[in-house]
């Protein structure tokens, strides 16, 4: 299961707040909580998913969290011994927001998506 932070959080913040390590002990699956770019690198934004919407100054940003999910797949596929018709993904705020982008491109890869506290980004498809 990938579950993701919403924007301005980070990955431990969602794991703390999900408690979802307990969770997946006694379920007996493996949680992943990726963790977006942060401000450090973003000087002037605040660490988020790009989930398609443009800035505020009206560009879209750069940033490939599709395909840096595909990656992540990857290593988790090379790393440990997973079914890949079983995964899951969550996320809050932003995290959910970007799911819809997920939904659309990674529908093949991802067997299920959880919403919490997200709208559809508008238009739900990637700028050309």
């Amino acid at each position: 299961m990938l579950l993701f932070h919403g924007g301005g959080g980070y990955d431990d913040a969602i794991r703390y707040q999900s408690r979802m390590d307990s969770v997946s002990d006694r379920k007996g699956f493996i949680v992943i909580y990726p963790a977006s770019y942060n401000k450090r690198i973003l000087k002037d934004r605040l660490p988020d998913w790009n989930d398609v919407r443009v800035y505020q100054n009206g560009c879209p940003s750069k940033i490939d969290d599709v395909a840096f999910v595909e990656g992540l797949l990857e290593n988790l596929k090379a790393l440990f011994n997973i079914d890949e018709k079983r995964i899951y993904a969550a996320g809050f705020s932003s995290g959910a927001q970007f799911f819809y982008q997920l939904a659309k491109e990674l529908s093949n890869r991802i067997a299920a998506l959880a919403v919490v506290a997200g709208q559809r980004s508008n238009p739900l498809s990637r700028p050309t």
